[in-house]
């Protein structure tokens, strides 16, 4: 068959189907509850596949990729949750597709199969690799089977130069080793924190290495950090200097949206003439509490503060604060603050405003 016909016939997906559950979740009610949950937020029925993996553990033989495991949150799948594993699954899969009308030696597909609701989707695909292996001209890669677990909300890929490799793969005990490292390397306390991305390379030898990529986007939180600004209120240039306290508020793992409630303490200094017409610098000191998120793409925070220290103070009449900031470059924020007297006695209040630049030092 030539290589344009296999193209167009790439687009063309055979779909094999039966009965399909009501409730996925039901077939394993120790993964995820029901409750409050729309299924279809987490897989595509009619693609039989997860909408969202989080979580990715790519397993090399030599150097071709051979397995590739993919969840939803690897943190709920401590010893894979009461997953029995792909052994038996995959003798159901090769069941499947001898009785269809395919010829896996000649042409090359990708199976996405759901061992749970026996649905078994072809899919004919117009590119293979091949590399020279003891003197032979061998594929590498042609097939690609995806088994899709709705229920754990997983999926285990393999990639394969023949369809008769996955019977190799199967007896290697893949999932007991998967397991006992991933307990060894914590991936199931740690990845919530940072880690969310992760290879195991096996070499000639049988040797096994593991390399763990980290978000340096999503540190540790509780933690520390400091802002250091200049602004202009009035006539005014005040220095500003504001530690504070974070802390990450959980979020749901398919909607990486970064949520965060911190305390804050606001130094403003200033130098100003006293009454002998000398310089001298002022302090003022806020206490605050805000949030933040980046669901504005940037992150925005909104703080509320009151003063609590004075020394030569500009804001003696103006002690509660509104600030609102907004990141315009990883480190650099634009900020606008709002000071008022709020005299409740006073028909009306005073206020002053006071916009400027912080540098986040670390």
């Amino acid at each position: 068959m030539k290589w344009g016909m296999i193209c167009l016939l790439s687009l063309i997906p055979f779909l094999v189907s039966s009965q399909v559950p009501t409730d996925l979740f039901l077939l394993n009610p120790n993964a995820y509850k029901a409750q409050n949950r729309n299924a279809e937020r987490f897989y595509d029925r009619s693609e039989i596949q997860l909408t969202g993996v989080n979580d990715t553990l790519e397993i090399f033989i030599g150097e071709n990729k051979k397995i590739s495991y993919r969840w939803n949150d690897v943190s709920k799948q401590k010893g894979f949750d009461g997953w029995l594993g792909f052994n038996n699954d995959i003798e159901k899969f090769l069941q499947n597709v001898k009785s269809l009308d395919l010829a896996p030696d000649k042409n090359n597909y990708h199976f996405i199969f759901s061992p749970e609701t026996e649905e078994l989707k072809v899919i004919l695909t117009p590119s293979a690799r091949f590399s020279r292996i003891d003197g032979e001209f061998l594929p590498v890669y042609r097939h690609q089977v995806t088994l899709t677990y709705f229920s754990n909300l997983m999926e285990v890929d393999f990639f394969l130069g023949e369809l008769d490799e996955i019977l190799i793969l199967k007896e290697a005990d893949i999932n007991q080793l998967v397991a006992d490292i991933g307990e060894e390397n914590k991936w199931y306390t740690d990845y919530k924190k940072k880690k969310f991305y992760k290879s195991m390379i096996i070499s000639e030898d049988g040797e096994i290495s593991i390399e763990t990529f980290q978000n340096k986007e999503n540190p540790y939180y509780p933690k520390l950090n400091a802002e250091v600004g200049i602004g202009l209120v009035g006539n005014e240039i005040p220095f500003m200097v504001t530690p504070r306290y974070n802390i990450r508020l959980k979020s749901k793992k398919d909607k990486p949206i970064n949520h965060t409630l911190f305390f804050a303490m606001n130094l403003l200094t200033f130098q100003q003439k006293n009454e002998e017409n000398k310089f001298i610098m002022g302090n003022d000191v806020f206490l605050g509490v805000g949030y933040e998120s980046d669901v504005f793409f940037n992150k925005t925070s909104i703080q509320y503060g009151y003063r609590v220290l004075s020394d030569h103070g500009f804001f003696d009449d103006h002690k509660f604060m509104t600030r609102v900031d907004y990141t315009i470059m990883p480190r650099l924020k634009l900020f606008w603050s709002r000071f008022e007297s709020l005299n409740f006695n006073e028909r009306y209040t005073s206020s002053l405003n006071l916009v400027g630049l912080t540098f986040t030092v670390y």
